[in-house]
């Protein structure tokens, strides 16, 4: 008989525990302070990187070209971690002129640009595209601005009558050294 009160005071100490689990008191002394919960900071907002496909056509436009195909920035950046715009263009002034696709890559550095630069450069070489000086130098002036400070320029001509043009520049809106080519006819 003597099991029953140390039962009871056994069932009476989970009763009080469990009731302080769930939040009450039960006469028992609070605080005059109450703990703060703990709070969590917000994660802060990843900044999307910025998408200069409108810059690249009011560029293209504000030398008098037309826009056929609008500048688009690729989903994800290339095998070199770079952004890759494209876009199609045709010459305004020039009815029923040829197309031309431009592509531009904002690299990481003025010798990654010059590098993708000398390759392209010997790719064409190898299908057969012949150096235009004339052609270079004419482009290398008029593309001479407000945009771009510009470092290597190639322009060659296959026998088929197309041009491709391959150029480095220093884009100071973007921040970048951008490697640009451009396919002609």
């Amino acid at each position: 008989m003597q099991l029953k009160p140390i039962v009871a005071i056994a069932v009476l100490f989970l009763v009080v525990a469990s009731l302080s689990v769930a939040g009450c008191t039960i006469g028992l002394p609070t605080s005059s302070t109450p703990t703060p919960s703990p709070t969590s900071t917000p994660m802060p907002t990843a900044i999307p990187p910025r998408d200069y496909s409108s810059f690249f056509a009011n560029r293209y436009e504000s030398v008098d070209s037309i826009i056929v195909q609008p500048f688009t920035k690729a989903g994800t950046s290339n095998m070199r971690g770079n952004d890759v715009y494209r876009g199609v263009i045709r010459n305004a002034s020039l009815p029923g002129s040829l197309s031309t696709t431009i592509v531009v890559e904002l690299t990481q550095s003025k010798s990654q640009a010059k590098q993708l630069f000398d390759s392209e450069v010997a790719a064409k070489q190898s299908l057969g595209y012949v150096y235009n000086s004339e052609r270079t130098t004419s482009w290398k002036a008029f593309e001479k601005g407000a945009y771009v400070q510009i470092g290597e320029a190639w322009i060659g001509n296959d026998n088929a009558g197309h041009s491709f043009l391959t150029a480095t520049e220093n884009n100071t809106d973007t921040g970048h050294w951008l490697f640009v080519t451009q396919a002609m006819g």
